[in-house]
């Protein structure tokens, strides 16, 4: 029997259609204590510990859930309140197409306390946290469906209220084109934040240039396939001006550099073959030879490809590895798990094995030499969409968290101190499975 974790978040007031109208309102629930989920073998603390058994059982994570009150779409992550531990900022989508913004105060020792905002309408389709105005509480941006009947689309700021929540949202561009994923970083060059939406169903990247003060101004659009879902900013030409990879869900050959301007434009600077559907992106130097890479989540193949940089904006492909046990990823995070200087990804997967749902993370240990392990998968009893990688308890490890779109919570997989290797022991639904299989298309199966 699942355990239940955390406590259900108190009404808030119903459904908000003048979003500049009324002040951002956050509820805040007793603090939500993270327990290990019922059979597992790593022996840690209620407080996602850093305990963990010896031996063959020394599993390297603890799987915890979290009740999030709502369904949850998007992940994010930052020092929302300035108190030098992490939180996390969830999405949370409601029915009928309303939507509200959660934020989970982490106390360092794998605690949290919850805040709901009011729901507003709408749906969220992407989010990043991001400090607009340099006051060192990190703001949110998130693009929204405002209604679900027409093709009017909003670029939305909430702003941190100074004290760890979020005022109302202002609308920053109302507009025809359609919301998607959102990326952020200075793509001209000015050290003021800016965002780039990705709209994929209208075949368009949209860059919103910061003034430094939370505002933003509609700037240049780049055109990408149809369909193009998220993205990764980055230097992938070596030319010191920040680039866009984006991930091209319905169309071969699979993912599209866009080469950065320097002024908040971008070029066509070509376009790579992965594995099929890819949705997600996550850049690092997966080689070790100081030019950035790129690795995609494909949902259609169940795959995770590589491709590696070549130093002039140009990708090499390099490899591809099944994932999640014939599950669709949906998320991908390019991190040192273990802690030995090389990149690894770790990825959201759900889907069906033997005629069950299983929902996983999987774990791809880098070798540094542009190849991966044979995939670790753990188990969760939900379905975990986009991720992130932090340090949620201050031991020192990142831990992996994500919201679960099909259930009201978040998954959680706190590091332990077991090693994380090729061989690790790894959990589904309590019990020990074994990896997916080999790589394909040249990939290593070595450590």
């Amino acid at each position: 029997m699942k355990p239940e974790f955390g406590v259900p978040v108190p009404g808030v007031v119903g459904l908000v259609a003048a979003l500049s109208l009324f002040a951002g309102c956050f509820q805040a629930t007793d603090k939500i204590v993270s327990t290990p989920a019922s059979g597992s073998t790593q022996g840690a603390s209620s407080s996602g510990g850093t305990g963990g058994t010896t031996g063959s059982d020394c599993a390297p994570f603890v799987y915890d859930s979290l009740n999030l009150g709502l369904s949850g779409s998007h992940t994010a992550t930052g020092d929302m309140d300035h108190d030098g531990v992490p939180d996390l900022v969830f999405s949370e989508l409601d029915i009928p197409s309303t939507y509200r913004m959660a934020i989970l105060h982490g106390l360092g020792d794998g605690g949290f306390t919850r805040l709901a905002s009011d729901r507003y309408a709408g749906s969220i389709s992407g989010m990043a946290v991001v400090d607009l105005d340099g006051d060192g509480f990190p703001d949110v941006v998130a693009t929204n469906e405002s209604d679900a009947t027409s093709l009017d689309q909003q670029l939305l700021v909430f702003m941190n209220a100074g004290d760890g929540t979020l005022r109302a949202p202002v609308v920053a561009s109302s507009t025809d084109q359609c919301a998607g994923d959102v990326v952020v970083g200075d793509f001209n060059g000015d050290g003021k934040p800016d965002v780039a939406s990705i709209n994929g169903s209208c075949a368009v990247v949209q860059v919103f240039l910061g003034q430094g003060d939370g505002g933003l101004v509609s700037g240049a659009t780049a055109g990408v396939p149809m369909w193009t879902s998220g993205g990764v900013a980055g230097d992938f030409n070596g030319d010191g001006k920040l680039d866009l990879a984006v991930a091209e869900y319905q169309n071969a050959p699979g993912a599209m550099v866009l080469l950065g301007d320097g002024h908040g434009g971008f070029t066509d600077g070509g376009q790579y073959a992965t594995g099929a559907g890819a949705r997600a992106v996550a850049a690092a130097d997966f080689n070790g030879d100081g030019i950035l890479d790129l690795a995609t989540a494909n949902w259609i193949d169940y795959t995770v490809s590589l491709l590696l940089g070549s130093g002039n904006g140009q990708l090499v492909p390099a490899g591809t590895w099944p994932v999640g046990h014939g599950g669709e990823p949906s998320g991908i995070v390019a991190v040192d798990l273990n802690g030995d200087g090389k990149p690894d990804l770790a990825v959201t997967t759900s889907g069906y094995h033997s005629g069950s749902v299983l929902c996983t993370y999987s774990v791809l240990l880098g070798d540094g030499r542009g190849s991966f392990a044979t995939p670790l998968e753990f188990g969760v009893d939900e379905c975990p969409a986009d991720l992130v990688a932090v340090d949620l308890n201050r031991d020192g490890r990142l831990d992996l968290a994500a919201a679960n779109f099909v259930a009201y919570t978040a998954s959680i997989l706190f590091s332990t101190d077991c090693p994380l290797t090729p061989s690790s022991p790894t959990q589904t639904d309590g019990g020990l499975v074994g990896n997916t299989g080999t790589s394909t298309s040249g990939g290593s199966t070595g450590g």
